[in-house]
Formats: C-alpha cells, sequence, structure tokens
C-alpha cells in the first residue's frame, strides 16, 4: 500500500484531522518532493482542527527540505508566532 493510498484509509477511519497521523502524514508528502509535495501537505495541515507545535515544526520543516520553499518556511514561523 502505498503512502497516499494510506492516507485515503486514514481518510475513510477519521483519523485525518488527528495532530499525529497529520504530522506523519505532512512528512511524508513534505518528503514526496517539491511545491506538488509540499501542497499536498498544505490540505493535511489545513484539515487539522487545532494545529499544535509539533504540526507548525512539521510545516516548517518540510519547507525547509524545499529550497524553493524556503520562505514559506519563514512566512510559517511568523504566523505561528502570531495565533500563539
Amino acid at each position: 500500500i502505498g503512502g497516499r493510498q494510506f492516507h485515503g484509509k486514514l481518510i475513510k477511519a477519521g483519523f485525518h484531522r488527528n495532530s499525529h497521523v497529520g504530522s506523519g502524514l505532512i512528512d511524508f508528502y513534505s518528503k514526496c518532493g517539491g511545491r506538488d509535495g509540499m501542497s499536498d501537505a498544505e490540505k493535511v495541515f489545513r484539515e487539522i482542527l487545532s494545529p499544535d507545535l509539533v504540526i507548525w515544526n512539521t510545516m516548517i520543516s518540510g519547507y525547509s527540505l524545499n529550497e524553493e520553499l524556503s520562505e514559506e518556511a519563514v512566512k510559517s514561523f511568523r504566523q505561528m508566532q502570531r495565533i500563539g
């Protein structure tokens, strides 16, 4: 079973909004590469009801893995600080 298929099963089971599961999915998609992977990671991030510090850090780390998205890492960090 592939990562995207597993994600689909998590959605059907209702686990996709869980922060622990979300962190793993964000990490997975961010490592899939480039803007497409981070686009999927962003979708997962938006589905999480109350992103915690781990979720924010996973997103920031994902952006930093992709050099062309490094500015997004800084923007996310600043947004995290504003939200508290």
